[in-house]
């Protein structure tokens, strides 16, 4: 009988033990991460996106933050900011560079790329929550998981990774169902790991790998950021009704070449679309009934450009999809030449653009949805009807 009542003693023993030693840990990592005015952290951020499994997009992103603790300012939970960020555009595929800092008075974004060079400036009274997104996953995060503010733990145990052990701790927003799932170092008492589930049908996952902790002596606006932004671009105009369109030389997916000089003579439904776009992806379909419904007639032509994705990605993208249309896609190898294109075709996703005989854009329809497919196609019967060939 004592034996019986022994053991549950001991295992409620163990119990709090287990929970004090969780506690402390957690403890120690927001000492850590709060006994010094400046602390400073290189992350490692993958954001896995797309509309479903075959469709997803990795992007990589490093990181180097440096936080300073202002407690007169709750922007970011009482703390100023200065972030780096290198990553490769994931649909531009161009490595990007962009900064961004924030002191209490504005928020400075300069951006350095093929694509884009400007700054940013957005002074505090201005600024919404949206603008500080880029922290999300960093320090403030960190520290509310740690300290349950605004968040509801599930779940604190040990793990073991690689023959280390972390403690393991899941936890949840007040206001919705994110998953955060946080690795702590027990040793160094630091972030090791955090990765956010938004989504996982879509899917929509952020996953964030922190190193590099250090407590600087100072804080302060980078040089390239007190002086006016180098080699700044103009903004690019995208396309509009009126223009005409460029006599691009690129080639199809198949491998031929496909000058846009082509499109000339007659009328031609520009079909502009890329591969991470929901619309464009139920518009595969009614793309291929547009092409059928046109192939007889000499005087109509139906043409599809994807300008961002690369052949790559299309290859794969069109196996998966199973289309079997001809496909222009942005084959200019200068990186230059390939991003002005970008540009001019920065529309919305799909856009089905209405040409006359000399490539001058007369109409232009964006957007598709299976419900407003008839209408689309009324739409471009419309357009075509209004352009005369004889013009």
């Amino acid at each position: 009988m004592k034996t019986k009542n022994f053991l549950p003693i001991v295992l409620l023993i163990l119990s709090i033990s287990g929970v004090n030693a969780q506690n402390s840990t957690i403890e120690a990592t927001v000492r850590n991460l709060t006994k010094h005015p400046v602390v400073a952290f290189h992350v490692d951020q993958l954001t896995i996106q797309g509309m479903t499994e075959k469709d997803t997009l990795f992007i990589k992103n490093s990181q180097n933050f440096v936080f300073k603790k202002d407690d007169k300012d709750e922007k970011i939970g009482g703390y100023q900011v200065f972030l780096e960020s290198v990553f490769r555009h994931p649909f531009f595929n161009v490595d990007a560079v962009t900064h961004h800092f924030y002191d209490g008075d504005s928020l400075i974004f300069d951006v350095y790329s093929t694509k884009e060079v400007s700054r940013h400036i957005t002074p505090k009274e201005k600024l919404k929550n949206s603008n500080f997104s880029f922290v999300n996953g960093s320090l403030p995060t960190l520290l509310n998981i740690l300290e349950s503010k605004g968040f509801r733990t599930t779940l604190n145990k040990d793990t073991l990774l690689n023959g280390k052990t972390y403690l393991y701790i899941k936890a949840f927003p007040e206001a919705n169902t994110v998953s955060h799932e946080l690795l702590i170092d027990k040793q160094q008492n630091l972030p090791y790991f955090l990765r956010i589930t938004i989504n996982t049908f879509q899917p929509f996952i952020d996953e964030f790998t922190y190193s590099s902790f250090a407590y600087p002596d100072s804080f302060e606006k980078p040089q390239s950021m007190l002086q006016p932004i180098q080699g700044a671009t103009l903004p690019v105009l995208p396309l509009a009704v009126g223009d005409f369109v460029p006599d691009w030389d690129l080639r199809l997916l198949s491998g031929e070449s496909f000058s846009f000089r082509k499109l000339a003579g007659k009328k031609t439904i520009l079909y502009v679309s890329m591969i991470n776009c929901g619309p464009c992806q139920s518009a595969i379909p009614f793309v291929q009934e547009l092409i059928e419904k046109y192939k007889a007639d000499p005087d109509i032509q139906v043409v599809v450009f994807y300008p961002y994705d690369s052949k790559t990605n299309l290859d794969k993208y069109v196996k998966t999809k199973q289309i079997s249309y001809p496909i222009v896609y942005n084959s200019m190898e200068s990186e230059n030449e390939r991003v002005e294109i970008m540009n001019k075709m920065e529309l919305g996703m799909p856009t089905f653009l209405l040409l006359d005989k000399n490539k001058k854009i007369s109409g232009s329809i964006t957007g598709f949805s299976n419900n407003n497919k008839s209408k689309i196609e009324e739409l471009i019967e419309e357009k075509l009807k209004e352009i005369s060939l004889s013009r």
